[in-house]
């Protein structure tokens, strides 16, 4: 059987973490989402990415509705 592929979207990083170790623990696939990045571009706080990664990263905040 397939196991579904699995969204984590958490805030707290340890929690994602755990979450991620549990998972695949498990042998599940997930993705983490970017929930962090894209609240600190909202906010206009340093990160370090290339400019594009800033534009897309940008581009995802504001369309996810994270800002």
């Amino acid at each position: 059987m397939n196991k579904p592929l699995i969204l984590v979207v958490e805030d707290d990083p340890a929690v994602a973490r755990l979450i991620s170790t549990t998972l695949e623990t498990r042998n599940y696939q997930y993705h983490r989402a970017l929930i962090i990045i894209c609240r600190r571009l909202c906010q206009e706080q340093e990160i370090h990415v290339t400019p594009i990664e800033y534009k897309i990263l940008y581009l995802l905040a504001k369309i996810s509705g994270v800002c």
